[in-house]
């Protein structure tokens, strides 16, 4: 018999959004990852990872807490306040000093959930999954929060489809007795295989009660971070708990970043949960995606009788198992079998599709020789328009900005570099500290570092301007947002 249990009141989303995307490069930059892109609808995987949580969050400040880096900091809040959504009121932020993995992010984010509050279960999911939050979604998170709440760590297991190599799978023993007369079946977990050979993979498919490991876990934050100390790893708890003792303007200095970084570099599983007691996987139909690599692309539409996947202007001949996606060229292939090809505006891919696991090896000596096109895309996308890259040299950067009809950026400043503005078409009115300047075309103005700026397009025309910026540092990060404009 299915005991009674009461909805546990204080459950607060944990979102891991630090990646860089690494294997989904050109698209994924450092500073764009793939979180951010809308490639596989019309919202960003990280907007659609909030969404599918809203049903089981409380709805107040702090409910949604997005674990990230300070490089990309300045990028996630823009992007999340250009939806138009009551959620961006519950989203707060946990920058970790250094990245070191999953585990220290999510005890980052535990031990600031039990600070604030003793009882909290928190739900802990990546922000660059696909999944159907449909019905089964909605059974499967439930049970994992009655779960939590009878302070199991609770781990999701999605049913394989395929032998596949590069996922973990969790290898569930006893069904958990309070819970034999529920559709999801949670089980105890008897142990873990991490990627496994084909030939494995193709025994544990066949067999009942193994899963995918999905990286989405509920627990108790209290709970969580014992079950750390109890499996050694107390020097994760104690640096966490020492860090959300300190304000959060500290949390990147000097003294943060040493603490952090002496920490191992250890994911969730291994630090805690192939030592864990009181351990349970909910099993979960749904239709999933990690977006581990560009391969992803080819859910987007359905291969013609050769096995071709084109998506964008492309045309082909005698190609076969071929995928090619183009943000803007057109993009001719002839006599290509298996091999993905990637084009945007300034880099372009092009390999084997049983190599694409390797492009983040790629991107390794794309960062040795400190390409440019590794850390951010030619066009970027804002809530007023888009910018693109005309010109990027070292020390300098010329921008064709786009400005629509009511489109205003955020008041901000930068702190190393100096930019003009060149109106080209419409009516630009620039905001400066406390002064206000219209700009007509063939009219500029110079912008110096460390000077609050913030403009706005009030006409019914786009704004067409030209932005060029000198400084030793043109990267996005010089950027330091400073409010909303009024």
């Amino acid at each position: 018999m299915t005991i009674e249990r009461q909805r546990h009141r204080s459950i607060s989303a944990v979102i891991l959004a630090g990646g860089t995307g690494a294997r989904f490069w050109p698209l994924s930059r450092e500073l764009t990852p793939k979180q951010l892109l809308s490639i596989f609808g019309e919202e960003s995987l990280i907007v659609q990872a909030i969404t599918r949580v809203q049903p089981f969050i409380a709805h107040q400040a702090g409910a949604i807490r997005i674990v990230t880096n300070e490089r990309l900091l300045n990028t996630l809040q823009e992007h999340l306040q250009e939806q138009e959504a009551e959620w961006r009121d519950w989203v707060s932020f946990s920058v970790e000093p250094v990245a070191r993995n999953t585990a220290p992010a999510i005890a980052l984010a535990a031990a600031e959930a039990a600070r604030d509050d003793p009882d909290a279960i928190l739900l802990v999911l990546p922000s660059d999954h696909i999944l159907q939050a449909d019905d089964a979604w909605l059974a499967t998170i439930r049970e994992a929060i009655h779960l939590a709440d009878d302070a199991f760590l609770v781990m999701i297991g999605l049913q394989p489809t395929r032998p596949e190599t590069g996922y973990g799978y969790i290898v569930g023993g006893e069904v958990v007795p309070d819970y034999l007369d529920n559709v999801t079946a949670p089980r105890h977990v008897r142990r873990f295989i991490e990627k496994p050979p084909l030939v494995l993979a193709e025994r544990l498919v066949a067999q009942t009660g193994v899963y995918w490991n999905a990286g989405i876990f509920c627990f108790r934050a209290t709970r969580l971070l014992q079950a750390m100390r109890d499996a050694g790893r107390a020097d994760i708890v104690d640096t966490c708990e020492w860090l959300v003792r300190q304000p959060k303007a500290q949390w990147t200095d000097e003294e943060a970043i040493r603490r952090f970084s002496a920490l191992p570099s250890i994911s969730i599983d291994h630090a805690v949960m192939e030592h864990a007691t009181h351990l349970a996987v909910v099993p979960a139909h749904i239709h999933w995606d990690d977006v581990g690599s560009l391969l992803s692309l080819e859910r987007l539409q359905s291969p013609d009788a050769r096995g071709n996947i084109r998506i964008g202007r492309s045309v082909d001949l005698d190609s076969q198992d071929l995928t090619v996606y183009s943000t803007h060229r057109l993009i001719a292939t002839l006599g290509l079998a298996n091999c993905i090809v990637v084009d945007t505006n300034d880099a372009t891919l092009i390999c084997p599709k049983d190599r694409c696991q390797d492009i983040r090896w790629l991107t390794d000596t794309l960062k040795s020789s400190e390409a440019k096109e590794l850390i951010e895309p030619c066009i970027s996308y804002r809530s007023w328009g888009t910018w693109s890259t005309i010109v990027r040299q070292q020390g300098f950067e010329i921008r064709l900005l786009e400005i629509q009809p009511g489109g205003q950026s955020y008041l901000h400043l930068h702190r190393q570099r100096t930019e003009t503005l060149v109106v080209l078409a419409g009516t630009l009115t620039l905001h400066l500290n406390q002064d206000q300047r219209t700009l007509l075309p063939a009219e500029n103005c110079i912008v110096p570092p460390e000077f609050p700026h913030w403009f706005e397009n009030t006409g019914s025309e786009i704004v067409r301007a030209l932005e060029i910026i000198l400084g030793d540092s043109i990267s996005e990060t010089d950027v330091i947002r400073l409010s909303n404009p009024e």
